[in-house]
């Protein structure tokens, strides 16, 4: 290999962990953990109630996790690639059109998916050129290291094998049970919120 396939081949790899890290946050932060009031309001605009909005963006960011697992360990191939690239792409023409308000925001929509897909098509490209080079393996190079790179290279072949295998045995029922428990709980959170502040609301309304 020699030193411009070496840079190109680690362009591309810089390009994924960006696309595969920005999956994994908009999954967990604003989705899973914290549930944003920016993200339920995109969803809401569309006529929905605030339960189905919230069990729609559980959902998504479930579907984000597992689309970013596929991205992970699947470095060389580009289907994910442009099924992300067509998410993005309705996801701002969707916001474009019911909700342009957020296009004009500090953090926006417009800016971030624009990059995003930016980052997207240098990936496939430079998976082209590599793969039209014959300098791109059919799966995950076993290069020999020496020392800490042999550690971490071993390290992350054995979590990507690990997630593979989670994976292949989650079938599309454990997922939606997965969200519906997911939905549940915080259903009941809300619930016992409501419980706690109404005896304090019932003594203020007393004379």
């Amino acid at each position: 290999m020699t030193n411009t396939t070496a840079a190109l081949a680690q362009i591309q790899r810089i390009c994924r962990y960006i696309l595969v890290f920005s999956l994994f946050w908009h999954a967990l932060m604003p989705k899973l953990i914290f549930r944003d009031a920016t993200e339920l309001a995109l969803v809401m605009a569309h006529g929905i109630d605030q339960h189905t909005a919230l069990w729609l963006s559980a959902s998504a960011g479930i579907g984000e996790f597992f689309l970013a697992i596929w991205l992970m360990i699947r470095r060389y191939h580009t289907r994910a690639l442009w099924l992300y690239a067509g998410l993005l792409i309705l996801l701002l023409l969707d916001t474009l059109i019911v909700s342009p308000q957020f296009a004009v925001s500090a953090f926006n929509v417009v800016s971030l998916n624009v990059a995003l897909l930016c980052l997207i098509w240098i990936d496939q490209r430079l998976l082209a050129i590599l793969s039209s080079s014959s300098e791109l393996p059919a799966h995950p190079p076993t290069i020999q290291f020496q020392g800490w790179q042999a550690l971490r290279a071993k390290s992350r072949m054995q979590m990507n094998a690990v997630l593979y295998r989670v994976v292949e045995k989650l079938s599309l029922r454990q997922i939606h049970l997965l969200a519906k428990t997911l939905m549940k709980d915080d259903w009941q959170r809300r619930q016992r919120d409501k419980a706690i502040k109404k005896p304090s609301s019932d003594h203020t309304e007393q004379p």
